[in-house]
């Protein structure tokens, strides 16, 4: 048993000795390899290519890898290795950085070599090529051609030699132009004559050029004749003509045409093209070298139709009007057809009077190009319902429609410019208009007594409504005044008893007189923009009960607001000096009645029958303030039993009756220093009686 256990202890000392031993057959071997970086990987699979270089020192280029062994390198053509070197050539493991050298190629032409590197039975290979230097170029110096100067029959040729200097030059290549290749062509140096006329060939070398000018003369054929298609001719205004010149002979050298005419503000003319400008006569002339000829143009006014019907058909007598070309009655339409060529043509117009008390005409269409519709020229047409206007229409004459009370519809072109006086006064059927844009002035009269119109819209531009514009329009209730009108003339809207409200612009400078008069106002503001406002402007407005008149008003006119029976309150502006006759008569509901300083002077029955403005509401007696500046009161210009209080120095100069012969007597008390010189003072006489010193 002890033996066995040392057996054991022996065997286990044993391989313990022999594990710990190594030998050198159990050491890892490394293979031969060469690897190759990511930056040179492109010159293993291309190669290294040097340009071409004319320095003295090598080209060098730089590659790296890695050997895992010892290496060399082998460069395969011997030739090469004249020129190629590497450096290191060989070495052992690890990385390399090698540099790539080629001496400098005299040689034009390329070279090339191939590098090897060996690791043990690897090997890496890249070749090396160099690019080879080219011989110096030599510039051209001067090119020069056999002619300079060369005069060519039409259709003949020349060819011309260019000579290039120095004759060693690199590039001896030509290139060959003409400026005009329709006169004279060229090809490698052979030019041919095309037609008559001059042209330059220019010939290139390098940077170096020649010319020769070529002349190819010309040969004269004269124009024997020149003749036109028409020798006279007529055309309406606006419209063309083509006239067609013929030139003999037809081979004539120069064919050109010269076209004129004698008046070219009636016809003018344009390559044979006649445009017909305005009426008269002029000659159109062509030339063809010496030769010439002519048309004598008649330029027409263009003709226009006027279609119209009547109540019996018949057509209307034109034996007094010259100028219309036909008249038909035309069976498709139901019209009469009246054509035309207007006496004006730079102003086609429908004549003065044409229709004039005409009361057969019932429907009328005014033909496109009709410029002006002239005075009178409808007028009293009493049966006349229908009107249509062009749209090229701009000027509605004077009474042109007056008094055509069965007028129901017509249409006014947007770009008419203006209505004249009385143009549709009376057309009493008219139930309304649209104005344009383009007039700037409502003319007197013009819709004066169209007693079915009920609104109407003022243009934006217009700037006057004059006299009796709208008088009479009984059926008036709405109108719209822009802020351009500055003026609302004499009785423009006199006699409109349904229009009750109206905004007065804020640049409206002038109120003429009568221009509201006998109206359906009910209240009135005045803007005080307004400097004058005439006599009787509100007169009767029977409705009116309150106007506010304008600061900078100097003067009340007279009858104003007379007999406004319902107008109950006014101011009277501070800058009033004046209160002409009759400004508020039997203006009855008035009250509170306060006269501003700086009034002067006070008309005749002025506020006579003005009952109320002695009276509160509450039936008290209210004190009337005759201001200090007043002079003169007219005659009963207060017929009424007030109390007044004279604050004038001096007795005011009293017309007959002026505080009238009412029962009980007005009483006045003045300033207790004046009381004996109104006493004294004559007009007064007839009051003196009822004069007392203002109460202390």
């Amino acid at each position: 048993m002890k033996l066995r256990f040392i057996m054991f202890s022996l065997a286990a000392i044993l391989v313990a000795i022999s594990c710990g031993k190594t030998s050198e057959e159990d050491k890892p071997v490394v293979q031969p390899d060469i690897q190759i970086p990511a930056s040179s990987q492109a010159i293993f699979s291309s190669g290294i290519s040097f340009p071409e270089y004319s320095g003295t020192s090598a080209q060098t280029a730089s590659l790296s890898f890695t050997a895992t062994a010892s290496w060399s390198t082998d460069v395969s053509d011997t030739k090469a290795s004249s020129w190629l070197s590497v450096q290191p050539s060989s070495g052992g493991a690890g990385t390399v950085n090698m540099t790539v050298s080629v001496q400098p190629n005299a040689g034009e032409t390329a070279r090339s070599g191939k590098v090897t590197i060996k690791c043990g039975t690897v090997s890496k290979s890249f070749s090396v090529t160099q690019a080879g230097n080219p011989p110096a170029v030599i510039a051209v110096e001067s090119v020069t051609l056999n002619k300079e100067t060369l005069e060519l029959e039409k259709g003949n040729t020349f060819q011309l030699v260019a000579t290039v200097l120095p004759a060693n030059a690199t590039d001896k290549t030509l290139s060959w132009s003409s400026t005009d290749s329709q006169i004279v062509s060229v090809e490698h140096g052979l030019i041919k004559a095309v037609s008559e006329g001059e042209a330059t060939i220019s010939v290139k070398a390098g940077e170096c050029t020649a010319k020769c000018v070529v002349t190819v003369p010309k040969h004269e054929i004269p124009v024997t004749s020149v003749s036109l298609d028409k020798s006279e001719a007529e055309i309406e205004v606006g419209k063309t003509l083509q006239l067609t010149a013929t030139v003999l002979p037809e081979d004539a050298t120069d064919k050109t045409l010269s076209w004129s005419s004698s008046d070219s503000q009636i016809a003018s003319v344009e390559n044979g093209l006649i445009t017909a400008i305005s009426v008269g006569e002029a000659t159109i002339s062509v030339k063809a070298g010496e030769q010439e000829a002519s048309c004598q143009v008649k330029v027409l006014a263009e003709c226009l139709s006027l279609r119209y019907k009547t109540i019996t058909g018949a057509l209307i007598d034109l034996s007094n009007y010259h100028n219309f070309v036909s008249h038909y009655y035309d069976s498709e339409s139901g019209y009469n057809v009246i054509t035309f060529r207007p006496s004006n043509p730079d102003r086609p117009s429908i004549p003065s009077s044409w229709f004039y008390l005409n009361e057969d005409v019932t429907d009328v269409i005014i033909p496109e190009g009709i410029v002006e519709i002239q005075n009178r020229s409808f007028q009293q047409c009493g049966n006349l319902s229908s009107v249509s206007l062009p749209e090229t229409l701009r000027v509605i004459g004077e009474f042109a429609f007056l008094t055509c009370e069965e007028l129901t519809s017509i249409n006014i072109p947007r770009y008419v410019e203006t209505i004249g006086a009385n143009a549709f006064c009376a057309c009493r059927s008219l139930p309304g208009v649209v104005l344009p844009e383009t007039l700037t002035v409502i003319s007197p009269s013009c819709f004066a007594g169209c007693s079915s119109i009920r609104s109407i819209t003022i243009p934006l531009k217009v700037t006057s409504i004059q006299s009796h514009a709208f008088n009479n329009c009984t059926e008036l209730t709405s109108v719209v005044i822009p802020n351009g009108v500055t003026e609302i003339a004499d009785y423009a809207f006199m006699g409109c008893p349904n229009l009750t409200t109206i905004l007065l612009p804020n640049k409206l400078r002038r109120i003429g007189v009568g221009a509201f008069q006998h109206s359906g106002l009910v209240s009135v503001d005045v803007p005080d923009s307004v400097t004058e406002i005439g006599m009787s402007a509100f007169s009767e407005c029977k409705k009116l009960e309150s106007a506010h008149l304008p600061e900078g008003l100097t003067e009340i006119p007279s009858r104003q607001f007379n007999r406004c029976t319902s107008l109950k309150s006014i101011n009277i502006p501070k800058t009033v000096t004046s209160i002409g006759d009759y400004s508020f008569y039997l203006c009855e509901r008035l009250a509170d009645l306060s006269l501003p300083e700086g009034l002067a002077f006070i008309g005749k029955y002025a506020f006579n029958c003005c009952s109320n403005i002695c009276w509160s509401d509450f039936g008290e007696h209210v004190d009337i303030i005759i201001p200090s500046t007043v002079s003169t009161i007219g005659e009963y210009a207060f017929d009424i039993p007030a109390h007044f209080i004279l604050l004038p120095q001096t007795p005011p100069l009293l017309e007959t009756g002026a505080f009238g012969w009412v029962t009980p007597s007005p009483e006045f008390y003045v300033h207790s220093e004046s009381l004996e010189a109104y006493k004294s003072a004559d007009s007064w006489a007839p009051y003196k009686d009822h004069l007392q010193a203002i109460p202390e």
